[in-house]
């Protein structure tokens, strides 16, 4: 999936979930798929991994950041407050994913 087609899909997401004064940013990581900056109100994309992900990969890690936005600055990071957030959502709460 390319960059501009990837960012389209995040921003849907964003806007559905109620996160449209978020923004996204993509970087050069390669040590995870995305990040969410809550202070930031920001999500960070991996390049590489979007460019590789499939597009259910990536809708999944698009519902895994922001099911982190939703609980907030929470220092639970992958417990049970963050997993029903995603599932409320329609994703899938996992920790990992496969990574280019």
């Amino acid at each position: 999936m390319n960059l501009s087609e990837a960012q389209v899909m995040i921003r849907k997401h964003m806007d559905e979930n109620g996160l449209r004064q978020w923004k996204i940013k993509f970087t050069e990581a390669r040590g995870y798929a995305a990040e969410c900056w809550h202070h930031k109100r920001e999500f960070w994309f991996s390049k590489i991994h979007t460019m590789n992900a499939s597009p259910e990969e990536l809708r999944e890690t698009i519902l895994h950041e922001i099911g982190h936005a939703i609980v907030g600055p929470i220092r639970e990071k992958h417990g049970p407050v963050w997993a029903a957030a995603v599932r409320s959502i329609g994703g899938t709460p996992q920790r990992t994913t496969k990574m280019a």
